[in-house]
């Protein structure tokens, strides 16, 4: 595994819409198989130690079950190394397939059983209408930024 992280400051308007003593920091990780993942850390001074870190992922133009199956090993990597809190990033998703979903579903009800969670962002209008019709966006918070979506992990 490369452990090449390179840290650098986020813009403060995330911190400042959240709390001012929450500080943010991304870092991008690397994975042994080239895939890459930004990893955000957030401690709050006034909770002392409290760090929430936030894994965003990037879906591929199709949520398929060929997509879901990389992501879910991807998910599994990132649970072995207890991280339960997961952005999947939608922004280049257009289309959705139910097999894609079942897997999808799937992780969210295991990351939820382990107190984690997964959210979305950025999601074009179809893929959210689909979402909506076949009633996952019940299940599923999503969001319409990456920013956004990363309060409300803060907030929890």
């Amino acid at each position: 595994m490369n452990k090449e992280i390179a840290k650098e400051r986020i813009s403060s308007n995330l911190s400042s819409e959240t709390d001012a003593n929450v500080r943010e920091f991304p870092k991008r990780q690397t994975d042994d198989k080239g895939g890459e993942a930004m990893v955000y850390h957030a401690r709050n001074d006034r909770m002392g130690e409290k760090v929430m870190s936030v894994d965003i992922l990037t879906c591929s133009s199709r949520l398929d079950a060929a997509a879901m199956v990389k992501i879910k090993q991807r998910m599994n990597q990132l649970l072995r190394r207890n991280h339960k809190k997961v952005l999947l990033d939608l922004v280049k998703t257009r289309q959705v397939d139910l097999a894609g979903l079942g897997i999808l579903i799937e992780r969210i009800k295991l990351l939820r059983s382990l107190n984690g969670d997964v959210k979305l962002c950025n999601l074009h209008r179809q893929v959210s209408e689909t979402f909506r019709m076949v009633g996952v966006s019940k299940l599923i918070e999503s969001y319409s930024s990456k920013e956004e979506a990363l309060r409300s992990f803060c907030l929890q």
